[in-house]
């Protein structure tokens, strides 16, 4: 993997998101055949655990979790090994989101959660003011980037059928959907098993004002899940100055430097290969 680190950016409290943790626990030798039992003794541990580090009680109601206010634990179909989870984030906001995301790190790995190569890490970023342009421009962004992107990943992510790559034949055709307005050509791009996607580009009054990033590799460590917030933040950042997604843009972007790392590092306004 191509090492990238993100030194001296700071989140506005304006810049909101959220996670989805996938991990999992070792079975226990004398387990009981249902796993629900063993879900809400789990759920009753990390509930107190993140009550005495003074953040929002865990709940596994889906109506408070989805007030946005506190973290979530339940079940993972996707994930392959031991006792299955995925922690979900309440709506977090600039800095004070990842001091919340240390605290949970921290509270994972004294409880012994793993990850494993079926685990992923997901990212809501919240566009509820962007208009469609902007959140193509989001996607355009990526998708330009994706080879490089995926270097900087775990390779096993490319071969998971739940990030699906943006791309499938050239930019050229990649961006010639994204711009369109056609729903069956956006498709792609609102479908929930694609690296990056909106569901605000084809749904109007859709609940989901978010763009979701799921490339990443499982992790329960705070450095990784912290750089790549904010790498994906310097995304969302220098999405808002061109429409990355209209031809001449593109070929604007990449005429200057050979290197599309370069490039890369030019558009996040930022060094970040080391």
């Amino acid at each position: 993997m191509k090492k990238y680190i993100i030194e001296d950016v700071n989140l506005p409290s304006s810049f909101t998101y959220g996670i989805e943790i996938e991990c999992g626990l070792d079975r226990p030798k004398f387990q009981s055949p249902d796993f629900s039992g063993w879900y809400h003794l789990y759920e009753m541990k990390l509930s107190n655990e993140i009550k005495r580090n003074k953040l929002f009680a865990l709940t596994n109601d889906d109506t408070e979790y989805a007030k946005g206010k506190k973290w979530k634990i339940g079940s993972d179909g996707s994930v392959r090994f031991g006792l299955p989870f995925e922690i979900k984030s309440p709506i977090l906001c600039g800095d004070n989101g990842l001091k919340q995301i240390e605290t949970i790190c921290k509270i994972l790995k004294e409880n012994k959660f793993k990850v494993n190569k079926s685990c992923g890490l997901h990212v809501h970023i919240g566009v509820e003011n962007f208009s469609k342009e902007r959140i193509k421009s989001v996607i355009a962004l990526y998708g330009i980037f994706e080879k490089q992107i995926s270097q900087m990943l775990d390779p096993q992510r490319n071969k998971n059928r739940y990030c699906q790559k943006l791309i499938d034949t050239s930019i050229e055709k990649f961006l010639e959907k994204l711009n369109s307005n056609n729903a069956n050509d956006l498709s792609k791009f609102t479908s929930h098993y694609t690296r990056v996607n909106a569901r605000k580009l084809t749904q109007i009054n859709t609940h989901k004002q978010t763009i979701e990033f799921r490339q990443h590799q499982g992790t329960i460590k705070y450095n990784d899940i912290s750089n790549w917030i904010k790498f994906i933040y310097l995304i969302v950042r220098a999405s808002g100055s061109k429409q990355y997604y209209k031809q001449k843009n593109y070929e604007e972007l990449l005429k200057n430097n050979k290197s599309k790392y370069k490039n890369l590092e030019k558009v996040l306004d930022k060094d970040i290969f080391k």
